[in-house]
């Protein structure tokens, strides 16, 4: 059990010390599929001890309780350090997000020229580099993370990734004109977090119709 406890300690520092980082670069992502090496690691683990070791103890009781609480103690810290990779992992996703959003969108991507032509050709640059980058994310954790770790983290980021276009949106000005072209952003954005397949993320996009709503309503038709 020491021995695992070491090694396990060993790869969540290189896991930590890998996400700590903001640079431009797209983060590596590779942690997430060491958190489902250790899930396997730790239910392999679990087994042995369980149908190896555990029947030959039987007979001596305090070498039993000591070992059990030693597995306790163990299992207990994988799983709180796999949750501080996990909610390191979030924050890395979002930083990249916004920072790609910020440095991408223009403001005069939502409040074009009164003259200008309301031709939109799709969404704007900084919605297609967020979403190509949160598609790659989101592939990523499908392939490398299964069951309830991979659920749980596509819910949080789901729930992130919103708040983010959110705030993002709340910093720009709004025209009716230009509220056009941001709901083909809006539109993009629902598309790309119903990859997630989770129902209460998907919601939480679809409320983002009623944020572009308000923009498109001309001041002139709203009843003093």
């Amino acid at each position: 059990v020491g021995f695992v406890e070491q090694m396990f300690n060993e790869i969540f520092t290189l896991a930590k010390s890998q996400a700590s980082g903001d640079g431009p670069s797209e983060p590596n992502l590779f942690f997430l599929a060491m958190v489902h090496e250790i899930d396997v690691s730790v239910r392999t683990l679990t087994e042995y001890f369980e149908a190896n070791v555990d029947p030959h103890l039987a007979a001596d009781t305090t070498l039993h309780a000591t070992l059990l609480n030693k597995m306790r103690v163990t299992l207990s810290m994988i799983e709180r350090q796999v949750v501080v990779v996990l909610e390191n992992a979030l924050h890395l996703i979002t930083a990249h997000v916004k920072k790609t959003l910020n440095d991408k969108q223009k403001k005069t991507d939502f409040k074009p020229k009164e003259d200008a032509v309301a031709m939109f050709d799709g969404p704007t640059d900084a919605c297609r580099s967020a979403r190509t980058y949160m598609n790659n994310v989101i592939e990523y954790v499908q392939k490398n993370m299964v069951g309830d770790n991979r659920a749980s983290f596509l819910h949080a980021l789901g729930c992130f990734f919103f708040d983010t276009i959110l705030s993002h949106i709340k910093q720009y000005t709004v025209s009716s004109n230009g509220a056009l072209q941001l709901a083909q952003d809006a539109s993009e954005y629902r598309v790309c977090v119903g990859k997630m397949s989770n129902s209460d993320v998907i919601r939480k996009f679809e409320g983002l119709k009623g944020v572009v709503n308000l923009f498109l309503v001309q001041p002139c038709t709203v009843p003093s």
